[in-house]
């Protein structure tokens, strides 16, 4: 059964709320004003529509003390940060975003098909193409369509510092390999309970990247300018700014 709430996390959880909630009325705003033949609006705006929504489940896990949890979806907001951050940077980049869906289509479909857990027939003849070959055309089509790696788009986005900071991190939690650091090592237990111990310094984070998400997609659409990162992206802090 989750614990109740610290009294010191309650203040923060509540102002990512209210955070969230104002985004999410200024995010209905923004698509409305959206160019939707604009590369870029689009990219920036779906990517903040899954920020929000994952920023709310963040909260439901939060909010009952599953850290860890939390954590795992955190690190999928910061994806959706990082995208909107390096597609504004370009028409090309944000053409990336959907291409990047079509590779791992691919990417899938092949590793099916050399498992032989697919089989691919011929629409008109019904007949089944060389194995060998279709694996082949597969891995030149995905050659084209390969995204950039996350710390690849950090450094062109000008996000290398905290994504040093904090992406490693949340991959570890997200990969169970962080969950034994610590205290936790000290004690030499694990708790079974839901736990508030890896909470707090991901409220802060959590609160920074909606803000800016909010805020350089609103300042693209109004005014088609990309800002610079925040100064909260090269401190060695996850405090709020």
């Amino acid at each position: 059964m989750a614990k109740p709430c610290p009294n010191n996390l309650s203040e923060a959880i509540e102002d990512l709320d209210g955070l969230l909630g104002r985004s999410k009325a200024r995010f209905d705003e923004l698509v409305a004003r959206r160019d939707s033949g604009n590369i870029r609006d689009q990219v920036a705006t779906i990517s903040l529509a899954r920020i929000l929504k994952y920023t709310d489940a963040f909260l439901l896990l939060v909010r009952n003390g599953y850290g860890e949890p939390a954590a795992c979806l955190l690190r999928s907001v910061f994806e959706g940060y990082l995208w909107i951050r390096w597609s504004l940077l370009s028409a090309e980049n944000a053409q990336t975003y959907f291409d990047s869906g079509k590779g791992e289509g691919i990417r899938l479909l092949e590793k099916l098909i050399s498992r032989g857990l697919f089989e691919a027939r011929d629409r008109s003849s019904g007949k089944v193409p060389d194995k060998d070959l279709i694996r082949t055309m597969l891995k030149d089509e995905l050659k084209g369509s390969r995204p950039p790696k996350w710390d690849d788009m950090a450094k062109q986005a000008g996000l290398s510092d905290i994504f040093v900071l904090i992406y490693p991190m949340l991959s570890g939690m997200a990969h169970g390999s962080l969950l034994f650091l610590g205290e936790r090592m000290e004690r030499g237990t694990v708790s079974p309970d839901a736990n508030w111990d890896s909470i707090e310094p991901f409220l802060p984070m959590a609160h920074n990247l909606v803000l800016d998400s909010l805020r350089v997609t609103e300042h693209w659409i109004l005014h088609r300018e990309n800002q610079p990162p925040p100064a909260w992206t090269s401190r060695d802090s996850f405090g709020r700014e």
